[in-house]
């Protein structure tokens, strides 16, 4: 696993002076499926995302609605099964 850029010791000092260099690579490097993308599961995978987590893959039977998930989703995707956009 590379080491962290000095792009990401800046943007998440905090968290490395918390809980040290190490753990921020862990991080990094971790994989993350997410059920469901409500207003819980959408509020998790953005402070998910700010920590720094490596990888997020979400996997919700519904589609997405602005009025929940516009902050996440581009707008061409909204009102699309997550399962049609997985086959495309």
């Amino acid at each position: 696993m590379a080491s962290v850029t000095e792009q990401e010791l800046t943007q998440y000092d905090r968290q490395i002076r918390l809980w040290g260099l190490e753990a921020q690579n862990r991080l990094r490097g971790s994989k993350i499926l997410l059920f469901g993308i409500g207003p819980l599961g959408g509020e998790i995978c953005k402070n998910l995302v700010l920590a720094g987590i490596g990888e997020i893959d979400i996997c919700d039977p519904t589609p997405p609605t602005e009025k929940v998930t516009m902050f996440y989703f581009e707008c061409s995707i909204l009102n699309v099964l997550f399962l049609d956009i997985i086959d495309d």
